[in-house]
């Protein structure tokens, strides 16, 4: 796998109310690619969340509970290199 610093998948955290005084706003992971994209978020404490947006310049969103985000893994689907590492 190759590295690629133009493929960046951007995290945009949800400024949404809170569910319960110890829950985050959702996670969303936003495809800033013309490509197919996925990954996983991975969190302290707790399983991570994996991810996958089908749709060129789409989103992702799921609920994060009380847990903080420690790395967003990244990757896409290019049709010259398969497949393409996002760096933060």
């Amino acid at each position: 796998m190759s590295r690629h610093p133009a493929a960046i998948i951007l995290l945009l955290l949800a400024l949404t109310t809170r569910r319960t005084a110890t829950d985050y706003a959702d996670v969303s992971v936003l495809n800033s690619t013309p490509y197919p994209a996925w990954g996983t978020v991975h969190y302290s404490g707790a399983p991570g969340d994996s991810y996958d947006i089908e749709q060129p310049y789409g989103t992702w969103s799921h609920s994060r509970g009380g847990y903080l985000i420690t790395e967003i893994s990244g990757y896409v689907h290019t049709p010259k290199q398969n497949p393409v590492v996002c760096d933060p």
